[in-house]
């Protein structure tokens, strides 16, 4: 799920409205996010893991992920989990493309964390992932300035600064090097 990206049509009130679901516990401002490209139309709740319903995939120790009408409803009343982000759509890949992209270094890869995940301000969401890596705003304006080669970088990031991937559970194959299985994971788009 892409989560620094909002959907500025529609706000999580509204969207209650639509199913009939009732809105008088809502709690804080709900923001709802654009999750990916793939079914537009298909909510997820990208949530702490307090709130488990059967429909709930637990993804990290303290994330999980619902795309049920019921979690709407507990968010509405009041009784839903303690944080939580509502995304239209997701981000999808073919089998074994993003295990491929991220051998390639094409992506960076950085643990959860929750704070920045929930966040209610998408806008530095990336630069603080990246931050969490090491990669600080000293290293973004050396890259951007003219004329220096890209092979004096430590690490090429031009193709990943915008692409890094959360990861929330999964396994590494039997060589150590890629995912055998990918539980789940957070995009910033």
């Amino acid at each position: 799920l892409v989560v620094n990206k909002l959907v500025n049509q529609i706000t999580l009130p509204k969207l209650l409205q639509q199913f009939d679901i009732a809105a008088e516990g809502l709690k804080g401002e709900h923001r709802v996010h654009f999750g990916g490209p793939v079914e537009e139309g298909r909510g997820f709740v990208l949530h702490s893991a307090d709130y488990v319903e059967d429909g709930t995939m637990i993804i990290a120790e303290s994330l999980a992920l619902t795309a049920t009408l019921d979690i709407l409803r507990a968010i509405g009343r009041g009784a839903g989990p303690r944080r939580s982000l509502l995304a239209l759509g997701y981000a999808g890949w073919g089998p074994q493309q993003l295990d491929a992209e991220i051998q390639a270094n094409g992506w960076l890869n950085v643990a959860a964390d929750e704070e920045i995940v929930f966040d209610a301000d998408p806008g530095d969401k990336w630069q603080r992932a990246l931050g969490k890596l090491g990669i600080t705003d000293f290293y973004l304006q050396y890259f951007q300035k003219p004329g220096v080669p890209e092979a004096e970088l430590q690490q090429d990031i031009r193709g990943a600064l915008r692409r890094i991937y959360y990861t929330a559970g999964g396994e590494l194959d039997e060589k150590g090097k890629g995912f055998a299985r990918l539980t789940t994971g957070t995009l910033l788009g």
